[in-house]
């Protein structure tokens, strides 16, 4: 049976997936998230990203460094992102399985960054966004008015 079915009103080119393979997908896209754990977060007042990654793995955390970005090797899936144009916002982005493995990275990583006396921000959240933790160091109290648990 062909999974999709084609709609020749329209266009005789246009392909549409068949309902129940839509249906499918989200059921597959919901089992692939259902239980991770994700981080997102920010940098602020950082230097380049050359810099910033020596002084990373100076701190003691294994580092991968990339266009645009740094890859912490050492956990599951954590990078720091630079936009293109700016050195002064780096954003933090992470996954893991379990919230217990996230959690552990995310410690570590406040920690280093703490020691290492970077600004920054991070919260983890949930498959569907809810809040479960959030860590800075030195964040702007105006920023920090709208993490509810943040000061």
């Amino acid at each position: 049976m062909w999974p999709f079915k084609k709609v020749t009103a329209a266009s005789p080119t246009t392909v549409v997936p068949a309902p129940a393979m839509v249906a499918k997908a989200k059921t597959n896209a919901d089992i692939r998230t259902s239980g991770r754990r994700f981080a997102h977060g920010e940098c602020s007042g950082c230097i380049d990203q050359h810099q910033f990654s020596e002084k990373l793995g100076a701190l003691g955390l294994e580092v991968e460094e990339r266009n645009y970005s740094i890859t912490v090797s050492e956990f599951e899936c954590l990078t720091f992102e630079f936009e293109w144009d700016t050195d002064d916002l780096v954003s933090i982005e992470g996954t893991a399985a379990t919230g217990a493995v996230l959690r552990t990275n995310i410690s570590r990583l406040h920690e280093v960054l703490t020691r290492g006396g970077i600004r920054h921000w991070i919260e983890i959240t949930d498959d569907v966004q809810n809040r479960l933790e959030y860590l800075h160091h030195q964040w702007p109290d105006e920023d920090c008015a709208q993490h509810v648990d943040c000061c």
